[in-house]
């Protein structure tokens, strides 16, 4: 299909290229950090957990203390 100012079997101008291995590369970037954060996050819940488990038992050997 012609399209104006493109003649035919050119394709898109080496700008657009780079631009968009640009932004491939940017959203790579982006999904990478993404994984890093979630891992954080189920780092730091875990870690929740524990410690409230440990509340748990700190509270539970007080109460029979009592």
């Amino acid at each position: 299909m012609w399209s104006p100012g493109v003649e035919a079997g050119d394709g898109p101008p080496s700008s657009l290229r780079r631009e968009e291995e640009e932004l491939k590369d940017q959203f790579q970037q982006q999904q990478e950090k993404i994984a890093e954060l979630k891992e954080l996050l189920k780092q730091n819940e875990q870690k929740l957990v524990n410690k409230e488990k440990e509340v748990e038992v700190n509270r539970s050997s007080l109460i029979y203390k009592i």
